[in-house]
């Protein structure tokens, strides 16, 4: 009776810690940036996730991760296939939501950022998938030897953006003004 008790008890801890929080406010002066992959095309296929040369993250699947960082203009981007960039200019106190667009291409699937409103059409996906599990964790180790190993491919990548498609491609921007409440 005890150890079916003991069993019960752990079981519901456990879908209490497991479930996804909701949209979090950021720490007082800072501002979160939530990328969200909303598609479970090409699952298995990870993403690299930067703000400018920083690596931020990396996952696969319908997952999401949180990123909080200072307010200003930043350069986030991700990478697969293909890189898409996106600029960014964030308020503090403020909470972002950035779709991570899924295609597949010719050998794996490619990536395009997509950042939204609370009155996008997304939007409510987002937040079920926010308020249903947790986002991806970070292993700050993993990330730091990644980053170290992929140092010559970055610079390579944000040389290209700064020389050729900066100024000839149309990016996406997330203004100040997307930010959502964070008690929806």
């Amino acid at each position: 009776m005890k150890t079916r008790f003991a069993l019960l008890a752990l079981s519901l801890l456990l879908a209490v810690i497991c479930r996804g929080q909701g949209f979090e406010a950021p720490e007082a002066g800072k501002s979160a940036v939530y990328f969200v992959r909303l598609s479970s095309a090409g699952f298995a296929i990870p993403f690299d996730f930067y703000d400018h040369d920083k690596l931020i993250g990396t996952f696969a699947g319908r997952n999401y991760m949180r990123y909080e960082t200072a307010p200003g203009e930043h350069l986030f981007w991700a990478s697969s296939e293909n890189y898409d960039f996106m600029t960014a200019d964030l308020k503090a106190g403020g909470v972002y939501v950035v779709v991570v667009d899924v295609e597949m291409g010719v050998a794996v699937a490619r990536v395009g950022l997509t950042p939204i409103g609370a009155s996008h059409k997304q939007f409510e996906k987002v937040k079920k998938l926010i308020d249903k599990k947790g986002p991806k964790e970070k292993d700050p180790q993993k990330l730091e030897a990644s980053a170290a190993s992929r140092a010559k491919y970055v610079e390579e990548a944000l040389s290209k953006y700064e020389e050729k498609w900066k100024d000839k491609r149309a990016y996406q921007h997330l203004s100040p003004d997307m930010a959502i409440e964070v008690d929806m």
